[in-house]
């Protein structure tokens, strides 16, 4: 097994191990290290064991873009995710323990509570060997200490923690710890869920309060009909019915994604059960980080504008890289939210100052000024639709807040096109960027500059409204997905 090791720091032990290149993480972040300085040309797994695994940390950011380089990762954001929002591997939990039972204990075992490690799925204690791989399964990671409580000569699983190797070290586990990885890397472990059949029910998630849902009440009563007629069961369904998940065939969100959200726990929760679900939670991972977007564009050669990651430190030499006005972003902000425009260096230090405070890393890009923005709808790499949205009025964004305004925002017009009549390198821009992301339902922003159109960002979940997005296909738009959504269950 080939491996890239990530760490914070120097790590000697590591570092003499023949079969790692060991990079310290800022180096990673900034890309500075090329292949053809690593002791291997072709990386099977990046193995990321920075102590910063928070939502927006250097860790979590170094598992990011290791999937926006192609790069296998271990953990993945997912299991990132998971592990630190506790709330969110409650229903991971209660599967994972229904599957453990008395077999998988060496009889013997005294203590009625207590704590174990293991290392790339390998169990420091004899005991607990055949637990170890269960939680592997659903939980892949360098290191996790796992806290257990004895019930009925079954161990249940109560908590998981990530584990630094700092901690690994300081405690005398190192050999530990290199002999598992020895092993992880010389073989890796099978992942595989449980295959299950199931009926032909749809389930919709939507916020009946959300100001700006991505499909409105007309354009969700067409899905709902439209699947009647094709007979499939199309059901709105709330926040509030996460426990009945299960009794569904697939799952369409159609309400406001977002990682530290429900709507993620909801496509965690489908992925789990495996039923197909739009949004994946790749995608949400994927589209609702900019860093990541960036990343995955730079890598793959699509054609954006010019961008640069910023910490607190290459803030600094940002004005000699950009033109004023420039554009800051937070890396998750989703519907124009966490974007400014910013005019000069006093404005962009006070700017820098406050979003670092939210995210260790920040997106600078070049400021182009166009009157609209093109929208390509594609659904499993086959465009559905193409519009162009306009600026709302006095403004450079296609929306503004307006306290006035019913919504609380107000918009641009929108003038939408036959996909054979759209411009081809447009619709061909589109297609590229979303492989990139999946074969889901995807909203990909571009702009006309002066080289040629460039990729703003992709969107995880769309916008499908009645009058808009189908004036082109009309009901065609809606029976094409739900359509989707037949072929994946019946796969």
């Amino acid at each position: 097994m080939k491996a890239i090791v990530i760490v914070d720091e120097r790590m000697p032990d590591l570092e003499a191990l023949p079969f790692l290149d060991v990079i310290q993480v800022n180096d990673y972040l900034s890309g500075q290290y090329k292949l053809s300085q690593l002791r291997y040309s072709r990386i099977f797994e990046v193995i990321n064991l920075s102590r910063q695994s928070d939502y927006l940390s250097r860790g979590y950011y170094s598992s990011l873009l290791a999937q926006a380089r192609g790069e296998a990762v271990l953990p993945s954001v997912d299991i990132l995710l998971a592990l630190n929002w506790k709330r969110r591997y409650k229903p991971i939990l209660k599967e994972m323990n229904a599957l453990i039972t008395s077999r998988h204990l060496k009889a013997g075992l005294a203590e009625a509570e207590g704590v174990f490690r293991l290392y790339f799925g390998q169990a420091v204690r004899s005991e607990f060997k055949k637990v170890a791989g269960v939680i592997h399964d659903y939980f892949p990671a360098p290191a996790l200490e796992v806290s257990y409580r004895m019930e009925e000569g079954r161990c249940r699983v109560v908590e998981i923690e990530l584990l630094s190797v700092k901690e690994i070290w300081k405690e005398g586990e190192s050999e530990h710890f290199i002999e598992a990885l020895k092993l992880y890397t010389a073989s890796r472990f099978a992942h595989t869920r449980r295959s299950r059949s199931y009926r032909k029910r749809l389930a919709v998630l939507v916020n009946a309060k959300e100001k700006l849902p991505p499909s409105d009440p007309k354009a969700l009563r067409k899905f709902v009909e439209h699947g009647s007629k094709m007979g499939l069961d199309v059901e709105l369904i709330s926040k509030k019915d996460a426990d009945s998940l299960s009794e569904y065939d697939g799952l369409f969100i159609r309400e406001t994604t977002n990682i530290d959200h429900h709507t993620f726990a909801f496509a965690q929760d489908a992925t789990l059960l495996g039923i197909p679900v739009i949004d994946h939670p790749d995608s949400i991972v994927k589209c609702s980080n900019k860093v990541y977007l960036h990343e995955l564009f730079r890598y793959n050669g699509v054609a954006t504008l010019a961008t640069h990651i910023i910490d607190r430190r290459s803030v600094r030499d940002l004005p000699g890289k950009l033109p004023f006005p420039m554009v800051i972003k937070i890396p998750d902000g989703s519907f124009g939210q966490g974007v400014h425009k910013v005019k000069g260096e006093a404005e962009l230090r006070e700017l820098t100052d406050r979003l670092f405070e939210q995210s260790d890393l920040l997106l600078a890009q070049e400021y182009l000024t166009t009157d609209y923005d093109w929208r390509v709808g594609i659904l499993n790499y086959v465009p559905l639709f193409v519009c162009k949205y306009f600026m709302a009025r006095n403004h450079w964004q296609i929306v503004k807040k307006d306290n006035k305004s019913k919504y609380g925002f107000v918009g641009g017009r929108v003038e939408c096109f036959p996909v054979d009549r759209a411009p081809s390198d447009i619709v061909d821009l589109a297609l590229k960027g979303a492989s990139l992301i999946g074969d889901g339902l995807y909203g990909v922003d571009i702009k006309e500059g002066p080289g040629g159109p460039v990729i703003m960002e992709i969107n995880d979940n769309p916008n499908i409204d009645a009058g808009y997005e189908d004036s082109i296909l009309k009901d065609d738009l809606y029976r094409i997905i739900l359509g989707d959504f037949l072929r994946r269950m019946n796969a």
